[in-house]
């Protein structure tokens, strides 16, 4: 991991004596390989690098490793809770255990990630992940909703707009959801956070009284 100018380095065999290179030295016992090359597995990873990232950082990290963005999950958010408070104590300890319990599984990209944050700190009830709706016989899982009250939010990164059948796909959804009377927010990067987050809290507070 590399930490400003250094690079910080775990061995379980001698320090590596380097200006630029910071060495941890102590026994791996969870190691995997990767096209031929020997690798630290997800706890020992995690036990090196959590205490050099922010809350927010390691939230970020911990839902890629949860979520299929990347691939197929690695592991549960339940399963790490269960898991951490059993490992050989580490420095990160405390802040992975005080992130855990916001880890959401399914998230679909950082960005989906930062969304979600970003309105529950701005007072909203924070949305769901994922969660199935079923419309038409089509069961659809938008990045973020509000089961409930029918609200639908979906962050949008560049390939829907520059993919003609993604485009499509997601003209169609839309339609699809509105027509059953749901409200359907759709976020990109370029989107005005201020001016959504406004018009999101008029529609919570709106379906709330009705």
């Amino acid at each position: 991991m590399q930490r400003g100018d250094q690079i910080h380095l775990t061995t379980d065999v001698s320090a590596v004596r380097r200006r630029e290179v910071v060495s941890h030295r102590y026994e791996v016992s969870d190691v995997l390989d990767a096209y031929g090359i020997r690798l630290t597995g997800l706890s020992e990873t995690l036990r090196d690098i959590a205490d050099g990232l922010s809350d927010v950082q390691l939230l970020e990290l911990l839902e890629g490793v949860c979520g299929h963005w990347h691939g197929t999950p690695s592991v549960t958010p339940e399963e790490l809770l269960a898991a951490v408070p059993h490992w050989p104590r580490f420095r990160g300890s405390a802040r992975l255990l005080r992130v855990l319990p916001y880890v959401r599984a399914d998230v679909g990209s950082p960005q989906e990630t930062q969304l979600r944050r970003t309105i529950v700190a701005n007072g909203l009830p924070e949305p769901r992940v994922a969660h199935p709706v079923v419309i038409a016989g089509i069961t659809f899982h938008p990045d973020l909703s509000y089961p409930d009250l029918r609200i639908a939010i979906e962050y949008e990164g560049d390939h829907h707009r520059t993919d003609a059948r993604q485009w499509d796909s997601d003209i169609r959804r839309e339609g699809l959801f509105r027509d059953v009377g749901w409200a359907y927010f759709r976020v990109t990067r370029s989107t005005n956070m201020r001016e959504f987050l406004d018009r999101l809290e008029a529609e919570v507070t709106h379906r709330n009284s009705t």
